[in-house]
C-alpha cells in the first residue's frame, strides 16, 4: 500500500498519462479530418499535457502535503474529493480538448480509442472512486489507464505518458 496521500499523486499522474491537460492550443475549435499533421497533434497534445501538470499536478502535491501535515485524520476525504472534484472534470475537459484538436489523416480510429480509454478511466473513476485513492481498493494507475498509456506512447506523445 502505498504511503498516504501518495495514492492520488500516483493516479494524477495516471489520469494525466491517460488523458493529458488542458491548454488554450487547440483555440477550442475543431479542425477537419485531415487537416491536422501528426506532428502538429503530437505537438499540440504534449503541450496540453505539460500545462497539465502546471495546472493539477503541483497544486494537487502541494494541498495533499499540507493536509497531511496539518490533518493527517483528513487525507482520505481530501483523496476522493480530488479525484471527483479536480481530476474527473479537468480530464474531461481535456478529452474534450484533444478531441478539438482534429485527427490526422488516417488516425481518427486510433485516437478516438485512446480518447475512449480516457473516458473509461473517467467513468471508472466517477463510479468506483476509492479504487483511485489509498487503502484496501486501491489499484496502482496502470490498472486503470495502462491501455490509453500504451497507444500514447504508440503514437509519439511523449509528454503524456507520464508514469
Amino acid at each position: 500500500m502505498l504511503k498516504p496521500g501518495l495514492a492520488v499523486v500516483a493516479i494524477v499522474f495516471a489520469v494525466l498519462a491517460a488523458g493529458c491537460g488542458s491548454s488554450s492550443d487547440s483555440g477550442g475549435e475543431a479542425t477537419a479530418a485531415g487537416t491536422i499533421t501528426k506532428a502538429e497533434y503530437i505537438k499540440k497534445a504534449n503541450a496540453i499535457c505539460l500545462k497539465a501538470r502546471e495546472e493539477i499536478v503541483n497544486p494537487a502535491v502541494s494541498r495533499l502535503e499540507k493536509v497531511a501535515a496539518e490533518q493527517p485524520d483528513k487525507l482520505p476525504q481530501e483523496e476522493l474529493k480530488m479525484v471527483r472534484f479536480l481530476i474527473i472534470p479537468k480530464v474531461e475537459e481535456e478529452v474534450a480538448q484533444l478531441r478539438a484538436l482534429g485527427f490526422p489523416k488516417g488516425d481518427k480510429p486510433t485516437l478516438e480509442k485512446f480518447l475512449k480509454l480516457t473516458e473509461d478511466v473517467v467513468t471508472e473513476a466517477e463510479e468506483e472512486p476509492e479504487t483511485f485513492v489509498n487503502g484496501p481498493k486501491y489499484k496502482e494507475g496502470f490498472a486503470h489507464y495502462g491501455k490509453a498509456y500504451h497507444l500514447a506512447v504508440d503514437y509519439g506523445m511523449s509528454e503524456c505518458p507520464q508514469r
